[in-house]
C-alpha cells in the first residue's frame, strides 16, 4: 500500500488505549483512517443512546439486566474457549 503518509514504529504511541481515550488523534493517522473515524464516533455515539434508553424502562421484563452468574459466566467462558480452539489452528 502506498500513501503520502508514512506510519513508522515510532509514531505509533506506547500506551494503553485507556491512556489514549481523551488524547487528540494525530493527524496522519486522521489521514489514514478517513471518514471511517466520524462514523465509527457516530455508532458508539448512538449504540451508547441506544442502551440507554432500553436500560431505562426497569419496568419491563424484556430488558431487565441478566443476572452474571457464576454458572452464565461458565457458560461465556466455555463458549469462547471453543471459538479459540475452532479458530486458532486457522491462523498457521
Amino acid at each position: 500500500l502506498t500513501h503520502p503518509t508514512a506510519i513508522t514504529a515510532s509514531s505509533i504511541p506506547q500506551k494503553s488505549l485507556m491512556a489514549l481515550i481523551d488524547e487528540e488523534i494525530p493527524t496522519g493517522a486522521r489521514e489514514w483512517i478517513g471518514p471511517y473515524l466520524e462514523e465509527a464516533r457516530l455508532l458508539g455515539l448512538r449504540t451508547g443512546e441506544l442502551h440507554a434508553a432500553l436500560a431505562s424502562d426497569s419496568e419491563d421484563p424484556e430488558f431487565k439486566p441478566e443476572p452474571f452468574t457464576d454458572f452464565y459466566r461458565r457458560g461465556l467462558y466455555q463458549s469462547m474457549l471453543g471459538t479459540v480452539n475452532m479458530n486458532f489452528p486457522l491462523l498457521r
